[in-house]
């Protein structure tokens, strides 16, 4: 029963991680459409974008030193890239 239970929050933690990561990959769209509707930044700010980029890339940095699994980290990297792309 004990294994059970163990395994079931396994797949559980399991699921959560991987749902976060396939919702980072969608957290910066809707900005990025509105910036291709409008084919202009106008209105961004310029440091918040910066900000953003920096204290994911340090984030992303500090876990690849520790060494944890690229699924604590990974929403990090795809929501940087987007940043980049913005």
């Amino acid at each position: 029963m004990l294994a059970d239970f163990d395994e079931l929050k396994k797949l559980i933690l399991f699921s959560c991680n991987y749902a976060m990561l396939a919702g980072s990959c969608l957290m910066k769209v809707p900005q990025i459409s509105n910036i291709l509707k409008a084919g202009s930044v106008v209105g961004l700010s310029e440091s918040w974008v910066v900000n953003e980029c920096i204290a994911g890339l340090l984030w992303v940095y500090y876990n690849v030193l520790v060494g944890h699994a690229f699924v604590t980290y990974g929403e990090a990297v795809i929501v940087g890239v987007q940043n980049v792309i913005i």
